[in-house]
């Protein structure tokens, strides 16, 4: 456990005690779009025992698996409907009737994992966000729930040599870079984490992303797919969010909203310090089990960037929530690169 989180876990009691006569006990059925078992992932499992112990067993979360409910791409809406009370998801699952929720979740070429946070956090990213969902109609509160840092950059069952390969091959790809890949000539489908295996196995699909080494060991992808691509140009970092319902929020106290609130920013930081920690051992060990890792080319990569910037130009033109939501990107990317310019040297190791 994390100095942080220690510290957190020490606070969040005193801030339940607040006024614990005016807490009305509360049942929140949460559903996941993602089994909870997998790596990282299962930090929700630890965010729903802080929030019950901090509120002195006043909150009680009830843990869903996907589909359990609602089908996984359909929970922001189950939630803003009263279907569910709370969700675990992925904004860039409305990106084929939302297009700006994609950068609340990843996006090509995008910040690291910390600077992502920190845009968030600091930079306004949360109450972007939040404005998303609000001006669409949704009638629920988001907060970022998860981080991770950077993804595997693909698996296939064929070499990718240039841009040219990506031309004809039907691909599972997700948000803002299934379009990158469509325009350079793939056929990009959107399905569930669950369904990639057999998808794959069964020639469905040529190739897939999901999310990092560790989790895609765990689905068993080296088990039906023979090259895995490096970097992760398309998903650098990923927030992965809890949306609440709007009237079960304004229902609850403010000690118990701020203990949910405090609880969720511990389980981002824990979420990412663990998923970095963890990915070197799982590439090893997906190498042993006969898997070609690979590196992208640098004009593979200087391609795929041009064509990322061709769409998101495009986007920004068109929308002007996305043209405010780029800039701010852009405004914080420009602060972290003039700090990194001074701080971030060359270091060797001992």
């Amino acid at each position: 456990m994390t100095k942080m989180t220690k510290l957190a876990l020490a606070v969040l009691p005193f801030m339940a005690m607040s006024g614990p006569s005016l807490a009305q006990d509360v049942t929140i059925t949460l559903q996941s779009a993602f089994p909870t078992s997998l790596p990282v992932i299962n930090t929700i499992r630890q965010f729903e025992a802080e929030v019950e112990a901090a509120s002195g067993g006043t909150i009680q979360i009830e843990l869903a698996e996907p589909g359990a409910i609602v089908p996984p791409f359909d929970i922001q809406q189950a939630v803003s409907d009263g279907k569910i009370e709370a969700g675990y998801t992925a904004a860039a699952y409305l990106h084929g009737s939302l297009p700006v929720a994609s950068f609340f979740t990843s996006m090509p070429f995008g910040p690291q994992a910390l600077d992502y946070m920190a845009w968030f956090y600091e930079g306004g990213g949360l109450e972007l966000n939040q404005r998303m969902y609000d001006d669409a109609g949704f009638d629920l509160v988001t907060m970022p729930l998860t981080f991770t840092g950077m993804e595997s950059g693909g698996w296939f069952n064929s070499p990718i040599e240039g841009t040219n390969d990506f031309a004809g091959l039907k691909l599972r790809w997700s948000g803002l870079a299934s379009e990158v890949l469509a325009s350079l000539g793939a056929d990009t489908v959107l399905i569930a984490g669950g369904e990639i295996f057999p998808s794959l196995e069964g020639g469905v699909i040529d190739g897939t992303e999901f999310s990092f080494p560790q989790v895609d060991l765990a689905l068993g992808f080296p088990d039906v797919a023979s090259f895995n691509y490096f970097p992760g140009w398309h998903q650098p970092s990923t927030m992965i969010e809890l949306v609440i319902n709007r009237d079960v929020w304004d229902g609850l106290t403010d000690s118990q909203r701020t203990i949910i609130d405090m609880a969720a920013r511990t389980n981002a930081m824990r979420s990412v310090l663990r998923m970095e920690y963890s990915q070197a051992a799982a590439v090893e060990q997906m190498a042993e089990q006969g898997v070609d890792v690979r590196i992208y080319s640098p004009e593979t990569l200087d391609s795929l960037r041009v064509a990322w910037d061709t769409l998101v130009s495009e986007m920004a033109a068109a929308d002007p929530f996305v043209a405010e939501v780029w800039d701010s990107l852009q405004a914080a990317r420009t602060q972290e690169d003039t700090w990194d310019a001074l701080t971030v040297t060359p270091m060797q190791r001992p």
